[in-house]
């Protein structure tokens, strides 16, 4: 489970309780939002336990922080896994993932890709576990995980050079959003304990052919 999200400086915060709560005029919100992540980029370090990010994810870090209040989106998977040691390689080294925190008493660490939040921790370890029967491989029966990326072609390229197989290949595909279609291009990939994730990158919207 995740702790508490990193203070903020009450400037940044007063600065940009406008544009939460909507006090910014549609014209002028973005110079406003990119003014107010510029000014706090510095001014907000890193709490204890939080690791220093990239720059790019501290910017959806920043970003998330002025549209929601919360470092933290609404919904967060947590997943046990078999082996934390053997996880962490594949998210972090083969899928993009930054570790932004960890607790190593507990077998735990808490991800994030592009703005997608993630938690993982070691099934047999120690600490309080959810659990309502016992775990048996594959894990994650009757749930995929769908995750935007930003370039999809390039993360499934990263994927193949790994060796790793693929449960569904590099496709285009498309949904029906009421009277819409919405497209993906995507692609399946099973992390070490079989949990299904489903990368993507939107192609945008389309009125449904004929």
């Amino acid at each position: 489970m995740a702790n508490s999200a990193p203070s903020v400086v009450s400037a940044f915060a007063a600065a940009t309780a406008k544009t939460r709560l909507g006090q910014v005029g549609s014209d002028d919100r973005s110079p406003r939002l990119a003014g107010s992540l510029q000014s706090c980029h510095s001014a907000a370090p890193a709490s204890p336990g939080w690791t220093s990010p990239e720059a790019d994810s501290r910017e959806t870090f920043l970003y998330m922080f002025v549209m929601t209040g919360s470092a933290f989106p609404s919904l967060v998977p947590e997943l046990d896994v078999s082996d934390l040691n053997r996880s962490l390689p594949f998210y972090v080294g083969t899928l993009g993932f930054v570790v932004r925190f960890q607790r190593p008493e507990e077998r735990f660490a808490y991800l994030e890709r592009e703005g997608a939040h993630l938690m993982l921790e070691e099934a047999a370890g120690p600490g309080r576990r959810f659990r309502t029967a016992e775990l048996i491989q594959p894990y994650g029966r009757g749930i995929n995980l769908q995750i935007r990326a930003s370039d999809v072609i390039e993360l499934h390229s990263n994927v193949l050079l790994a060796g790793i197989s693929l449960v569904v290949e590099l496709e285009e595909r498309w949904y029906r959003q009421n009277g819409m279609e919405r497209g993906n291009r995507q692609f399946v990939v099973a992390d070490p304990d079989g949990y299904l994730l489903r990368f993507y990158t939107d192609l945008g919207s389309r009125l449904p052919a004929v």
